[in-house]
C-alpha cells in the first residue's frame, strides 16, 4: 500500500513540475508505457527519377526528392490546377520584381544628396499601394 501512494505521490509530483515541459512529460508517458526511441534513419542515396543512376551526393538529395514530388503533383492534379498555380506564380514573381524596382530606385534616389528621403519613403509606400 506504502508502494502504491509513493508512486503516485512521485509521478503526480513529476508531471505537476513538467507541466510546461511538454517534451519530459512525453519522454515520462513513453518511458512508463514502455515506448523506445527509434534510431534515426539518414537518407544516404537517392535513384535519380528517369535514370538508372544512383546518387550519394548529399547536396543533390534535396533536388531529387523535390523533382519526386513536383512530377507526383503534376499527376494528381488536373491540368486546369497547374495552370492556375503557374499563372499565380507568375503574377507573384511579377510583383516582386515590379517591389525590387521600386525600393532599388528609392535606395538611388536616397543615395543622391538633393533627395529627401522622406519624400522616397511616401513614393514607395504610394506604389506599393497600387
Amino acid at each position: 500500500m506504502l508502494t502504491r501512494i509513493s508512486k503516485r505521490n512521485f509521478f503526480h509530483n513529476y508531471f505537476e513540475d513538467n507541466l510546461c515541459n511538454i517534451k519530459r512529460t512525453w519522454e515520462s508517458i513513453n518511458n512508463l508505457l514502455g515506448r523506445k526511441r527509434k534510431a534515426v534513419k539518414h537518407i544516404t542515396s537517392l535513384k535519380r527519377p528517369g535514370y538508372d543512376q544512383i546518387s550519394y551526393n548529399s547536396s543533390e538529395l534535396p533536388d531529387i526528392i523535390n523533382k519526386y514530388f513536383s512530377s507526383l503533383l503534376a499527376i494528381i492534379l488536373p491540368p486546369k490546377c497547374l495552370t492556375h498555380i503557374r499563372n499565380f506564380l507568375n503574377i507573384f514573381q511579377y510583383h516582386v520584381m515590379l517591389l525590387l524596382s521600386q525600393y532599388t530606385k528609392v535606395m538611388m534616389n536616397l543615395t543622391h544628396p538633393t533627395t529627401d528621403p522622406y519624400q522616397c519613403f511616401q513614393s514607395l509606400t504610394e506604389s506599393l499601394k497600387k
